[in-house]
């Protein structure tokens, strides 16, 4: 439904020598005419365009694949050129290098006091005021991206409208963690990287222009350097190809929005078939493409370790007791004792990857840590260790330790305030011993420890 001016409707339909089985006839360039330029989306209008450093008419049109140019004062022949749109609107919309606004990278408070929170199809607003009682002001929130935009490529925010309204109504800023790929994007996976990173881009793009100003900030993936998360083999070059693209999809729509570079899982596990080593990791991340990553995340997520440690310790200088629940009674003595992994203070070597990569003027949030307490789930142990009191106790010192030894530390989200709360969630499910409140929703004592810390 748009005019096509003489000028440029002739060029589209230009005839000329066209070689068919060998032999040179004049045909149609282009058949249809709009083969090749798709048909137009914008009526054509003229503009003043500096062309060899002079202020010069030209008259514009775009159509689906090309931008149509036609410049009376080039030469005959070349009055009429085309543009090819697809690279350069893709740079221009996606790959803005961290030139999307001024501040550059954003960044939140030192520190800042968050919980992790499951708000979907339940009570948004009793959970967010105990997150008001106890003086936390961020939630974070985990989105799967294949609940959102399914088979048939529409968006369907339904239930993430009602948990974005709340969060607003009461007054907490919500982190959107995003990851699990529908299906068409990761056909060879189950919730896996999309194969295509525009595809991310495009949805962070919706997602924060659908959420403009209401949604804190962003985290792009999920534990990356897990294969359970990044669907396949553990592919670093792959996540920043992404990080790129949902970067710059989400600055694009909300500038002031904060982009975190997805928390890594704490392990030193150097198997791609499992797993990659968080801070080897991170060393990779960097070197990619000369530092590319840089300009595309204005925060660093991280998952401490935590296990049966201490905010303090740290292998090797300060190892933990390497005590053992009676399961590995014959292993006492190196039970998560003798990795850096397995210890809070396992962000620091990731700080100093960050230092070494000359990034170190950005902040780290702490998307996910805390200590689970009596835990029967296969891998998770040594919750048997952690008492209620020495739960509440560890996740003080580490808010400590952030605010008065950590000056890069940002965001700090506990893992979890209501998962215990949640009537679907197993009992014995893994993430239920990690919360600051009973399935009654009364405190823990962790839970009231941190309400009552100093901020």
């Amino acid at each position: 439904k748009h005019n096509i001016p003489k000028a440029i409707w002739d060029f589209l339909n230009l005839t000329g020598p066209v070689k068919q089985n060998g032999q040179t006839v004049t045909e149609p360039i282009s058949t249809p005419w709009f083969y090749a330029s798709g048909r137009p989306i914008s009526d054509a209008y003229w503009s003043k365009v500096k062309i060899k450093g002079q202020p010069t008419d030209v008259l514009i049109q775009a159509f689906e694949r090309r931008v149509v140019t036609y410049v009376p004062s080039n030469p005959a022949g070349f009055q009429a050129e085309f543009g090819n749109i697809g690279a350069h609107y893709r740079d221009w919309r996606y790959l803005s290098a961290g030139k999307l606004n001024s501040d550059f990278p954003l960044k939140g408070p030192h520190v800042g006091y968050g919980f992790n929170v499951q708000l979907y199809y339940t009570d948004k607003d009793r959970v967010l005021q105990k997150a008001r009682d106890a003086e936390f002001n961020v939630v974070r929130q985990q989105v799967a991206w294949r609940d959102i935009q399914g088979r048939d490529l529409l968006f369907n925010w339904g239930e993430l409208d009602s948990v974005v309204a709340a969060a607003k109504r009461n007054k907490e800023k919500i982190i959107l963690s995003v990851a699990k790929s529908p299906k068409w994007a990761s056909p060879k996976t189950e919730g896996g990287m999309p194969e295509n990173p525009l595809d991310l881009g495009n949805f962070m793009y919706m997602m924060a222009r659908h959420y403009k100003g209401d949604v804190y900030a962003y985290e792009i993936w999920n534990e990356e350097n897990l294969r359970g998360e990044s669907g396949g083999p553990v592919n670093v070059a792959q996540y920043i190809e992404l990080l790129k693209y949902g970067y710059s999809g989400a600055k694009y729509a909300d500038p002031r929005s904060i982009v975190i570079f997805g928390g890594l899982t704490p392990t030193s596990v150097n198997n791609p078939d499992v797993a990659l080593d968080d801070v080897t990791y991170l060393q990779q991340a960097y070197a990619y493409q000369g530092g590319i990553m840089k300009n595309y995340f204005d925060v660093l997520g991280s998952h401490p370790g935590s296990n049966a440690n201490s905010p303090d310790q740290l292998y090797p200088e300060n190892p933990g007791t390497g005590a053992c629940p009676p399961k590995y009674a014959d292993q006492e003595g190196t039970c998560w004792r003798n990795k850096p992994s397995f210890y809070f203070r396992r962000i620091e070597q990731q700080y100093a990857a960050m230092q070494a990569a000359g990034d170190g003027n950005k902040q780290m949030w702490l998307t996910e840590f805390g200590w689970s307490t009596y835990n029967t789930a296969p891998g998770y142990e040594y919750g048997q260790l952690i008492s209620p009191n020495l739960q509440a106790q560890y996740l003080v010192r580490a808010f400590e330790k952030g605010k008065n030894d950590y000056p890069w530390m940002g965001v700090m989200c506990v893992w979890n305030l209501n998962f215990s709360t949640l009537p679907n969630l197993d009992p014995n499910d893994e993430k239920v011993p990690w919360s600051v409140l009973n399935p009654d929703f009364s405190a823990r004592p962790a839970f009231t420890a941190l309400k009552e810390m100093p901020k």
